[in-house]
């Protein structure tokens, strides 16, 4: 009886396998699709950053300045993990000494949400040097 009952098992694993193959293979495409997704979308905000916040950051327009710190503090948010690093974080907070108050107080705000959120641990470095 205890032979049976063990084939039994042994059938019934099998087919429970055979049954939930193709799902865990669509799974892990899927999962794949996603991933290169998200690799493809990191790849676009880096080359955004790169070739036009560089440049804007310094332009003669409070409002051009502005708007580009702005979108960079969206960025940060939006993919901290990636984006929450010194060397994005330091262009907020040198808009922070702004010679425009308009866009001293876009970082001001970039950096209040920082702090409301959950990244304040990750903050310390920023925080020593942008007293």
């Amino acid at each position: 009886m205890a032979r049976c009952f063990t084939r039994f098992r042994a059938a019934h694993v099998r087919l429970l396998a055979r049954a939930r193959a193709p799902y865990a293979r669509a799974h892990t495409i899927h999962t794949h699709v996603q991933r290169e997704i998200r690799k493809d979308n990191e790849t676009c905000i880096v080359s955004f950053f790169n070739s036009i916040f560089i440049h804007r950051y310094k332009d003669a327009h409070a409002e051009v300045r502005a708007k580009c710190t702005e979108a960079v503090g969206k960025v940060i948010m939006d993919y901290s993990s990636k984006f929450l690093d010194n060397m994005y974080l330091k262009y907020i907070g040198w808009a922070l000494y702004d010679k425009s108050p308009e866009v001293r107080l876009v970082a001001l705000d970039a950096v209040d949400t920082f702090y409301k959120s959950q990244l304040v641990n990750n903050l310390e470095a920023f925080t020593s040097r942008f007293r």
